[in-house]
């Protein structure tokens, strides 16, 4: 495969792979496999947040009663008024 990059692409690249003792090739490619590393960490844990939302709803309603002699529905009335 071929990637065409800008000079300073090129430059910055080089760069890096010099300060960290890498040739370019082996840098590009560490950084391709930790880009997909996060995204699959990223997507696992947007698949996640709709169950974790759910469970800290449910953990901070833990223990909520309504008032004596009140109901869901005259609540919601109340909040109408």
């Amino acid at each position: 495969m071929s990637i065409t990059l800008t000079p300073q692409q090129e430059a910055h690249i080089a760069a890096l792979a010099a300060r960290s003792g890498r040739s370019p090739g082996d840098l590009v490619t560490e950084a391709v496999a930790l880009w997909e590393t996060r995204r699959d960490l990223s997507a696992q844990e947007d698949a996640d947040r709709p169950a974790k939302a759910a469970a800290r709803i449910l953990e901070l309603r833990r223990g909520a009663k309504l008032p004596q002699g009140e109901s869901i529905k005259s609540m919601i009335e109340h909040g109408r008024g």
